[in-house]
């Protein structure tokens, strides 16, 4: 059916008049090698006056951004966890299967989930994550490696109706896929932009329909993002959908975890050192994760890597040190690796050993609490927050409960335990513990408030103990700020009445005068509550104990 001249003369001059949104979706799945160029080429005329709003992937848009160099950009930043997970979740399960959505939200917000929770903070990840949820709850995965697996299947999925594939098709492609991300991470650079002769070696032609490499195009797996600026023929460059999946088919490929260590003591150059290339790390954390690795060979790796020998073996003598520059690398490595194999029968004694890394140990000999030099603290500490965290924190939660603790150290560890896991009940009861100590000094009363801030979001106990905490006479107002400042951060807008109603008490005329730091942090509070809560409920919040008074 063809339009009239009228009414496309009357089309024109709604765009002409900004009157039309043109919203382009997904612009990088156009069939299209270079998709903004060729938008940027339609957008003449009369439609050049529409509002144009388009989606992409990140490493389309930047491999074309001047094509359309005009527009604004925007990119999406990663959820808070838990309330901007928790609120995408019921919304993506709102209209239909709100069930499923609970079961999903029960399931991830558990505390051995946190490598996972950490993962769908990613928008992209999460709505995956939601998509293949909703098409079979059978279960969240227990690692990274699980989770893409899902991702993977899911994508094929979504490309049913537009690309059908075989199972078998899909076998082969994921395998060359695999042994494509190997070779492309071992390159010292650009191991993500990926030369078109380098992809056809491993993939076949591109332009052959039904090629892995013309299935990987039209799948996604592997992007045009733009041309080797070094060469005369202006080679295309490819790279995969996102960094991780490449990295997750690279563990795909990896058959034996002698492609990641073969240690050769006596002749190191015949002999493979991958575990001390920071490319292959996650490498190799994706390749601990997978279902299909035997138990076995995964244990048998991460002791290789707990037993490495360096060769500096003369550092063992010295009692802050002991091991060798590459022995704490391995060491390292393997403490990351039992995040992903939780049930490895290291797991303990690796954990351990970092924590006494990282702060120390007690000396009965010496008397004293000695720490290990200063760079070995360090990497231990960076590691603390790669490991197995329900571990660490039991570990943590042991360690600073020990009377030999010096204030220093107890601080060091207050601040630890609110950066491992956002929510975890055992660090909160430990800090808040820690709080209530009597005999405590102000300056590790204060770290210990600054970590409810970052982990206790909603907790109930974190409150309650940073509300009795503010009522304090004897605090000093560095302290109380903090704990004021935590509070302000921690509280939902539930909890809101309960805390107006406490610390109302304490903006009286007698206190603005004779202590004004606890006036005015107990008004920041209400102010902020009074911004979020209707009024009705401020109101009965303000004078509930004046009605239990008068019912009295």
């Amino acid at each position: 059916m063809r339009v009239t001249e009228e009414q496309e003369n009357a089309f024109a001059d709604l765009f002409k008049n900004n009157r039309v949104w043109l919203l382009l979706d997904a612009a990088d799945e156009m069939s299209s090698l270079q998709p903004l160029t060729e938008i940027s080429q339609q957008l003449t005329g009369w439609v050049k006056n529409a509002r144009v709003v388009l989606t992409c992937r990140v490493n389309v848009w930047e491999a074309n951004a001047n094509a359309l160099e005009n527009f604004e950009t925007y990119r999406l930043l990663n959820f808070e966890y838990p309330q901007d997970v928790q609120k995408f979740i019921g919304r993506w399960f709102h209209n239909k299967d709100a069930d499923k959505g609970e079961r999903l939200w029960k399931e991830l917000d558990k505390a051995e989930r946190q490598r996972i929770q950490d993962l769908v903070k990613n928008p992209l990840r999460l709505a995956l994550l939601c998509s293949t949820w909703q098409g079979s709850d059978k279960g969240l995965p227990e690692t990274k490696a699980g989770l893409y697996q899902q991702f993977v299947e899911e994508v094929y999925k979504w490309k049913e109706n537009r690309f059908p594939t075989t199972e078998q098709q899909q076998e082969e492609l994921n395998a060359a896929l695999g042994s494509l991300a190997k070779r492309a991470i071992d390159q010292e650079t650009s191991r993500f932009r990926l030369r078109h002769k380098f992809v056809r070696d491993e993939l076949g032609d591109a332009k052959q329909q039904n090629s892995l490499f013309w299935l990987a195009l039209k799948l996604g797996w592997l992007n045009e993002v733009g041309v080797a600026a070094e060469s005369a023929t202006k080679e295309k460059v490819y790279a995969f959908y996102h960094p991780t999946f490449e990295e997750y088919f690279a563990a795909l490929a990896v058959d034996d975890w002698h492609e990641f260590l073969n240690h050769i003591p006596d002749n190191p150059a015949l002999g493979v050192y991958r575990i001390f290339v920071p490319q292959w790390k996650e490498v190799i954390l994706l390749w601990v994760g997978r279902e299909d690795v035997d138990r076995k060979e995964k244990e048998e790796f991460i002791q290789a890597l707990v037993e490495f020998d360096d060769g500096w073996g003369e550092y063992r003598a010295i009692d802050r040190i002991r091991r060798g520059f590459y022995e704490f690398r391995a060491y390292f490595i393997a403490a990351a690796a039992v995040d992903e194999w939780k049930n490895s029968v290291n797991a303990d004694a690796i954990v351990a050993e970092i924590v006494k890394w990282r702060f120390g140990e007690f000396k009965v000999e010496q008397n004293e609490w000695v720490k290990f030099l200063t760079p070995i603290a360090e990497g231990a500490e960076r590691t603390l927050y790669q490991t197995n965290r329900i571990k660490a924190i039991a570990a943590l939660v042991e360690l600073i409960d020990k009377p030999q603790l010096n204030n220093f150290t107890r601080r060091q560890v207050a601040y630890s335990l609110g950066k491992i896991d956002p929510g975890n009940q055992k660090a909160i009861d430990a800090l808040v513990e820690l709080i209530g100590k009597s005999r405590l000094d102000d300056s590790t009363r204060w770290q210990a408030a600054e970590s409810l801030k970052k982990i206790g979001y909603g907790n109930q106990k974190a409150i309650a103990a940073l509300v009795e905490f503010i009522s304090k006479l004897q605090l000093d107002d560095s302290t109380r700020r903090q704990a004021a400042e935590s509070l302000g951060k921690i509280m939902s807008e539930e909890q809101m009445p309960s805390i107006v109603n406490v610390l109302k008490d304490y903006l009286s005329p007698k206190i603005y005068e004779n202590d004004f730091g606890r006036f005015d942090n107990c008004y920041e509070l209400i102010w902020k509550s009074a911004q979020s809560m209707p009024y009705l409920a401020f109101y009965q919040a303000w004078h509930q104990q004046e009605k239990v008074k008068d019912g009295e």
